[in-house]
């Protein structure tokens, strides 16, 4: 918010800069590798860490980490296991590699850390099981409004809009997908209010989305059976 006010006062004393996008669309082998080499990585920490004796334990509890919704407080590692924890984050990062591979976008910094970003919360709420309604969403806005896939906005969209996947695990797969598709243009839109002022575009338009969806669950929750909300 104190970027909407700054933006502000910059465009009324005509001082604002142009956004401007620095994208590195080439691919160093070393970027390309980073993430799968991390996985597997964590992957291995996991079966040490469980011990190679546990890994059915470790699997058992990996599946149980799917069918949890996401919603704060939700410490993976302690619903269910440090290894399954781990192994989550690591198909979490190897998944996102695999989409942004298939969309023929580059591995350059800010696609990396947003990768890092899902990793990192795969040990505090994000699931697989969560991820990809909203995932799924961006994809579909991207598609309608006749956007590429690999652009800047959307595959920055696809991989920070999975701050809103609670919102699929507790109320399902299609408010999911409409709050992945209202992400999208969310994150356009607040990019022109704050003039690139703000780092965390992503988040702010996410924390946006959530409240739009999020009131409006909950109205329709009063006024529906509670059946419709099991997944």
């Amino acid at each position: 918010f104190i970027g909407l006010f700054l933006s502000g006062l910059l465009i009324a004393s005509n001082k604002m800069e142009p956004i401007t996008i620095i994208w590195n669309t080439a691919n160093e082998s070393a970027l390309v590798l980073f993430i799968p080499i991390l996985s597997l990585f964590l992957i291995l920490s996991a079966l040490i860490i469980d011990g190679f004796s546990h890994i059915r334990e470790t699997i058992q509890a990996l599946f149980k980490l799917q069918n949890l919704s996401g919603r704060l407080p939700t410490d993976l590692f302690d619903a269910g296991t440090a290894g399954s924890a781990l192994i989550n984050m690591a198909l979490l990062g190897l998944v996102s590699s695999l989409y942004v591979a298939l969309v023929k976008a580059p591995f350059n910094g800010p696609v990396i850390g947003g990768i890092l970003t899902v990793m990192g919360f795969g040990g505090f709420g994000k699931t697989l099981k969560n991820i990809w309604p909203v995932v799924a969403g961006v994809v579909l806005a991207t598609l309608v409004f006749g956007k590429q896939l690999s652009d800047p906005g959307p595959i920055l969209a696809a991989l920070f809009c999975t701050t809103l996947a609670p919102i699929a695990g507790q109320f399902g797969i299609v408010a999911g997908i409409v709050a992945g598709f209202i992400h999208l243009f969310m994150v356009e839109t607040t990019a022109v209010w704050h003039g690139g002022l703000d780092l965390y575009n992503n988040g702010f338009a996410g924390g946006l989305t959530a409240s739009l969806i999020m009131a409006m669950l909950q109205w329709y929750k009063t006024n529906r059976p509670k059946e419709d909300f099991q997944v």
